[in-house]
C-alpha cells in the first residue's frame, strides 16, 4: 500500500566498492550519486508506528518501498540473525558498517541499546616517518605514517589518538635519535611542526578506512616490533 506521507529512518551514503564513500558525501562533490538507504518506518499517513515491534514495521516498510529503478531511495534488505553472527559477517565482508536492531521492541526516542551501528575497523602496519611533539609533556601528538610500495615510501596520513602519557613518551624516546632534515618520502610534503625521522619503526594502527588525505578514525595500537 503506497503512502502519501511517511517518516522513514535510514542513512545517506555515496556507494562505492566498500559500501560508502565518506569523503564524497562530506565534500558534496557527487550529490547526484547520493542514496538514502532506508531500514525502518516510524510514521505513515497519520499513523504512529513506533509502538509496533520491528518485524511489523518491516512489513509496513516493504509495502511503501516500491521505488523506481534507479532511485536515490533504496530499501535495505534485512537478515534475522544473532548480533555476534552479524559482526563476524561484517568483518569478513567489505562493508564497513552494519545496523543491528532488537526485533521485539518498539521504537524508543532516547539513548538505548536496542539499535546499534556496528563499525568494522581495519588494522595495518605503517612506517613511521615523523612525529608531532606534544605541547603538554614528553609524548607525541601524532605520528606521520607511510606505506611501503616497493622501494617507495608513500604518505598515507597521521594517527593522533591511542597514546597514553607513558606510551607516547616511549615512542618519542625511540624516534628522537632518528631525526633527519627532510621526510624520507618519495614525494615531499609540507607538514609544519613535524619532526621527520629515519623510517626505522612501524606502527600498528586501527582505522575505519583510507580516504584521500588520511586515515579515518585512526588509533595507535603500538609499535610493530613490540
Amino acid at each position: 500500500m503506497p503512502a502519501s506521507v511517511a517518516i522513514l529512518d535510514g542513512e545517506k551514503i555515496v556507494p562505492n566498492y566498500a559500501g560508502g564513500d565518506f569523503t564524497a558525501l562530506h565534500s558534496g562533490k557527487r550529490l547526484s550519486d547520493v542514496q538514502y538507504r532506508i531500514f525502518d518506518i516510524l510514521w505513515r499517513d497519520g499513523v504512529d508506528l513506533r509502538d509496533l515491534p520491528l518485524m511489523k514495521r518491516k512489513d509496513a516498510l516493504s509495502q511503501v518501498s516500491k521505488f523506481s529503478t534507479p532511485s536515490p531511495l533504496q530499501y535495505v534488505e534485512w537478515i534475522e540473525d544473532t548480533g555476534s553472527t552479524r559482526v563476524r559477517e561484517c568483518m569478513r565482508s567489505r562493508s564497513r558498517r552494519h545496523h543491528l536492531q532488537t526485533h521485539r521492541r518498539a521504537v524508543q526516542i532516547r539513548r538505548q541499546t536496542d539499535w546499534v551501528k556496528v563499525k568494522c575497523s581495519k588494522r595495518a602496519e605503517y612506517t613511521i616517518v615523523g612525529y608531532v611533539p606534544s605541547t603538554r609533556g614528553r609524548g607525541v601528538e601524532a605520528l606521520r605514517l607511510a606505506r611501503k610500495n616497493g622501494r617507495k615510501l608513500e604518505y598515507v596520513g597521521k594517527v593522533s589518538t591511542g597514546f597514553s602519557a607513558k606510551s607516547g613518551a616511549e615512542v618519542r624516546a625511540k624516534l628522537e635519535p632518528l631525526m633527519r632534515n627532510a621526510a624520507a618520502l618519495t614525494k615531499s610534503i609540507d607538514k609544519p611542526g613535524t619532526v621527520w625521522v629515519e623510517p626505522r619503526y612501524s606502527a600498528r594502527v586501527e582505522y575505519l578506512e583510507e580516504v584521500e588525505g588520511g586515515l579515518r578514525h585512526a588509533s595507535f595500537k603500538g609499535l610493530a616490533d613490540e
